[in-house]
């Protein structure tokens, strides 16, 4: 009897399901108190956030591992944004010479490691991005500026620090550390205002996993 002949289905190419998306990941800046160094991407989701003492959110980071992404996701890094905004809205006096101080003599770096720079620049480089600008005109006269002092991205234009390199973005890996840091070198800073602030960092990219 003849034997069967048996063809081997052809194995199908994995799957990458990719996300625009930006990592985001924020931390709080005690009020009064000299500050030389803000760190980010090191505290994970369920963490504890420095200073404040509360428990990190999705509305404080979307990283679910402490220091890297963890498997089996994968990032294209393409840019970065900065934000500094005020928590108390009536604190725009003080906040305004505090956000000289954030961008004066700061230095940005982003790390892979923990300890090998590859980016260093001076924070001042680094846009909000797109969010509100202008004048409110609610309120009384503290509040009818407050919104001036929130952000200095211009809502029509995507305004980012490009890291793209020959058009191409840096990958980074599921377990490949990597953190930000924001330095003072001249010395620390203090902030006028004696409530809490919060900073936050977006890394611009592609977040994607093979399935």
């Amino acid at each position: 009897m003849a034997s069967k002949i048996r063809k081997a289905r052809a194995t199908g190419n994995p799957i990458l399901r990719r996300l625009v998306q930006p990592l985001y990941d924020t931390t709080v800046v005690a009020g009064a108190v000299a500050t030389g160094l803000l760190q980010f991407f090191r505290i994970q989701q369920g963490g504890i956030m420095p200073v404040a003492a509360v428990v990190k959110s999705e509305a404080d980071t979307n990283m679910k591992t402490a220091g890297a992404l963890g498997e089996p996701m994968m990032f294209d890094l393409e840019s970065f944004n900065f934000e500094w905004f005020v928590l108390e809205p009536d604190d725009v006096d003080d906040t305004s010479p505090d956000l000289v101080d954030i961008y004066e003599q700061s230095l940005f770096t982003f790390l892979f490691g923990l300890n090998r720079t590859a980016w260093q620049f001076p924070l001042s480089q680094i846009p909000s991005g797109t969010m509100l600008t202008g004048q409110s005109s609610s309120g009384d006269t503290t509040n009818a500026t407050e919104w001036g002092f929130l952000h200095q991205g211009v809502p029509s234009v995507g305004q980012v620090y490009d890291v793209m390199m020959d058009n191409e973005p840096t990958e980074i890996g599921p377990v490949e550390p990597f953190g930000i840091d924001i330095t003072w070198p001249n010395g620390n800073f203090t902030t006028t205002s004696t409530n809490n602030q919060r900073a936050r960092v977006f890394m611009n990219g592609c977040l994607y996993t093979q399935l």
